[in-house]
């Protein structure tokens, strides 16, 4: 196919049969739908479709562009993707359950960073000579190895709570809270490590400093957060009161809603701890009383979830390729990370959640709930292959 609009329609007409398919399939086995996405975003990637007539239709239907991204109209679109979810789950995260628990939501999210950090650091120095890249010394390479461990993919996990509706329930709402504490430390760390990875000395590349950028990164995060949790919402309110005047959601508000939410992202891409955050934090900010936000949730809600998700999770499986695994020690090396990475994550994650005062029950749900992988990781990787700190 020749023509790129044909072939992105086709794209996505395959990419949303595949999903709905798995996904129900996962669903009448009592997984998540969203674990049916993913894995559906493999089968369509060069791990199994890649494999068939040796890789001429995965050529044909998803032919890779040149250049630093083989998908970049399928990247776009599942990145809008993404920045919609996130503002939905912040439109329906119950914040009010966190009252006077923000004690134990930093030390959990802490314990669920620094644990996997640690245990990422030592395998990174223990696998550098195997893996590491012509330019990447290594303590460079174990801290990309470190951060990859540690960062929890946020907008997986905000879908698991989101399909399993426990985004009402305490667990869950802590969960995204520990989720979103996490990203945002995982991303400031990720920039230390780029900062450091890029710096000759000290006084840094072009004369930037690695932990001056780290903590300008760290301000900016707070500044605009405050902001958004404390100035934001009284803007909001008074869109919220022309609703209830007009008893009906116009076209207006909704276009400003949505101008305010690319807003609010594109800061937050700036910043660099990416643009999810801005529209997680804008959802937060929307008042939470009456049926405005749910109005406006019902509005996005469909398109968003049928649609965009499932090219998000196409992308990610077209960019993931189990093949390069080809001999038994490479296998045992992946297994000792995954094993690794589960595991640190999961225990630090439930032993956090445990002395922040939830049960043993909860607290192995939010561990679980906190060891959500996906694109996140392919990003810090993909990083450190063009830092070229590692090799393929």
């Amino acid at each position: 196919m020749h023509d790129p609009i044909l072939q992105l329609l086709v794209q996505i007409a395959v990419i949303l049969l595949v999903a709905r398919v798995v996904g129900w399939l996962m669903h009448y086995i009592g997984q998540p739908r969203v674990v049916g996405e993913m894995l559906g975003g493999i089968i369509l990637g060069p791990s199994v479709l890649g494999l068939i007539n040796h890789g001429a239709w995965l050529a044909v239907l998803f032919p890779a562009h040149r250049g630093s991204d083989p998908y970049p109209y399928l990247n776009v679109l599942s990145q809008v993707g993404v920045v919609l979810f996130m503002f939905l789950v912040g439109l329906e995260l119950d914040i009010k359950l966190l009252r006077n628990r923000g004690r134990a939501l930093v030390m959990t999210g802490l314990a669920s960073v620094l644990g996997p950090l640690i245990v990422g650091l030592a395998l990174g120095v223990t696998l550098y000579h195997e893996f590491r890249g012509p330019s990447g010394s290594r303590l460079v390479f174990a801290m990309f190895i470190g951060v990859a461990m540690c960062i929890t993919a946020f907008p997986v996990l905000a879908r698991m709570i989101n399909e399993r509706n426990l985004h009402h329930s305490y667990v869950g709402t802590f969960s995204l809270a520990c989720g979103a504490l996490n990203d945002v430390a995982g991303w400031c760390l990720l920039a230390l490590v780029i900062a450091i990875s890029t710096s000759a000395g000290i006084t840094g590349h072009g004369g930037s400093n690695p932990l001056f950028s780290a903590i300008m990164t760290l301000l900016w995060t707070a500044v605009f957060g405050a902001f958004m949790l404390l100035v934001m919402p009284r803007v909001l309110r008074g869109l919220q009161s022309l609703y209830e005047r007009r008893g009906y959601l116009s076209r207006d508000t909704l276009a400003l809603i949505l101008f305010l939410l690319l807003a609010s992202s594109a800061v937050t891409q700036w910043i660099g701890i990416q643009a999810i955050f801005g529209a997680f934090l804008l959802g937060l900010a929307m008042p939470a009383e009456g049926k405005f936000v749910r109005h406006i949730a019902d509005k996005l809600e469909d398109f968003i979830l049928l649609f965009l998700l499932p090219i998000f999770f196409a992308y990610t499986g077209l960019r993931t390729s189990i093949g390069l695994l080809d001999n038994t020690h490479l296998w045992g090396i992946c297994a000792l990370v995954v094993l690794a990475a589960t595991a640190s994550k999961v225990l630090f994650s439930s032993l956090g959640g445990r002395f922040a005062g939830l049960n043993w029950r909860d607290a192995g749900i939010l561990g679980s709930l906190m060891n959500a992988r996906g694109l996140v990781e392919l990003i810090v990787l993909n990083i450190g292959l063009s830092l070229h700190v590692c090799r393929r």
